[in-house]
């Protein structure tokens, strides 16, 4: 890996950022290409290191581009390494957080911003974006065209997982090649959106409502996203989703897109499920959206593990703070979170697993968090073998019901009586889906 020369005005710039640090002493430092340089590290920002070669030459590289060992090394030498969690804690990456410098506002909403006359958005940049790393991004459709307060019920779950949340002003349903006007809007403003800012191309994720959740599956085909949180959505006529994403779908019980987003979820297979809430079309709450982008970012650290182990220390963090703020009023939700981290998809190792282990033990005291995993297991089973095959072929399906769909969801209601959501849940998908016109 060739090493540049620094720029002397950024050398003297960064150098006073950290004059209240002294220089290391001479060492070996290690870049993720293998190559190794001698020198003395004169300064860092928590970004980027200035070193001085044992052959005289000033050097100016980016912190992200050596082994996380040296990069410890760096943070603690400077002062940019935040303090290690008490004894009992959940324990992060302890990276320095962004505080300014980024193209947006950090921590409030900016927009309409124009991607290069292909179309506008509005932008959420979260106040736990980590400065030596590239964050994930959320992009959102709408079945009526984004506005800047379409972003409010996805960022205080952008803020715990330090997610870019982004969405299209233009697209929504009602043109002539739909979804594909849609698509090309969307495009435009996520290769926008990756010129501005620091995003990790390979966590690309979309989400959307109706239309917009078809056209998040559209956007995830075209520009191979990592995943989708389709709501009330469907795959687009004559799509096909690439075996290697992940795909939350959540729908309605009474939504006439029900068997379509069933559909859309089993056939990604075990990369792919199907979450319900009760009611029709329109009925989904912030808390879908909390299990969705926790689940989707999850999945793929777990899949990733050799490749973000620092990303995956502030997830666990994240999660584990989410259970001990759901266990005392939603103990199955948090136990539910607790035995996904613990589980053999996730496999949460180290000192954060000694911190959730007692976590999850007391949880598992009340036999109904575990009927609740359970039941949300069956639930899903059910829009995998029943519901499903309703969607093949496409198009909603307005007052429908039948004998088939009935009864597998009865099993389900008299299986998991008393357990708080499948119970309720299992009952509502009995009914038929709303008619045209009516969401609930």
């Amino acid at each position: 890996m060739p090493l540049s020369p620094a720029p002397i005005l950024l050398f003297a710039a960064l150098l006073a950022s950290s004059a209240l640090a002294e220089p290391t002493a001479l060492r070996e430092w290690t870049s993720l290409a293998k190559t190794k340089i001698s020198a003395v590290a004169k300064s860092c920002d928590g970004s980027v290191v200035l070193l001085t070669a044992s052959d005289g030459r000033d050097i100016e590289l980016g912190i992200d581009k050596l082994i996380p060992a040296d990069q410890d090394f760096l943070l603690q030498h400077f002062g940019h390494l935040s303090a290690a969690a008490p004894e009992g804690e959940a324990q992060d990456s302890r990276r320095p957080f962004v505080k300014e410098g980024l193209a947006h506002p950090i921590g409030e909403v900016a927009g309409p911003i124009d991607a290069n006359g292909g179309g506008t958005y509005f932008v959420y940049l979260p106040k736990t974006l980590r400065k030596e790393r590239d964050a994930p991004l959320l992009f959102i459709s709408t079945a009526g065209g984004g506005k800047a307060n379409g972003l409010k019920k996805y960022t205080p779950t952008a803020e715990r997982l330090g997610w870019i949340v982004a969405i299209s002003v233009e697209a929504k349903n009602g043109y002539p090649n739909f979804p594909e006007e849609n698509f090309s809007y969307s495009e435009a403003c996520v290769k926008h959106l990756q010129e501005a800012l620091p995003i990790d191309g390979d966590r690309l994720f979309f989400t959307g409502n109706s239309g917009g959740g078809a056209t998040s599956i559209r956007n995830l085909i075209g520009l191979d996203g990592a995943g989708a949180m389709p709501v009330v959505g469907y795959t687009p006529s004559g799509q096909e989703v690439q075996k290697s994403a992940l795909l939350y779908g959540i729908g309605g019980t009474t939504d006439y897109n029900r068997y379509l987003t069933a559909r859309a979820a089993s056939l990604q297979g075990d990369r792919g499920v199907h979450r319900f809430y009760a009611g029709g079309h329109g009925g989904s709450k912030e808390r879908d959206f909390v299990d969705g982008m926790f689940w989707l970012e999850g999945r793929f650290l777990a899949e990733h593990a050799d490749d973000f182990a620092k990303d995956r220390l502030d997830y666990e963090a994240a999660t584990i703070g989410l259970i001990n703020d759901l266990k005392e009023n939603a103990p199955h939700r948090a136990y539910y979170w607790a035995q996904f981290l613990l589980g053999d998809t996730y496999q949460i190792s180290g000192e954060n697993r000694v911190v959730l282990e007692p976590i999850a033990t007391a949880l598992s005291a009340d036999s109904t968090n575990q009927n609740y995993v359970d039941g949300l297991a069956a639930l899903d089973s059910l829009s995998d073998d029943v519901f499903a095959e309703f969607g093949e072929g496409g198009g909603s399906k307005m007052g429908h019901s039948t004998a088939k769909t009935e009864s597998a969801a009865k099993a389900i209601q008299e299986q998991f009586t008393g357990t708080p959501e499948i119970e309720e849940l299992a009952k509502a998908l009995q009914e038929p889906t709303v008619k045209a016109g009516k969401k609930k």
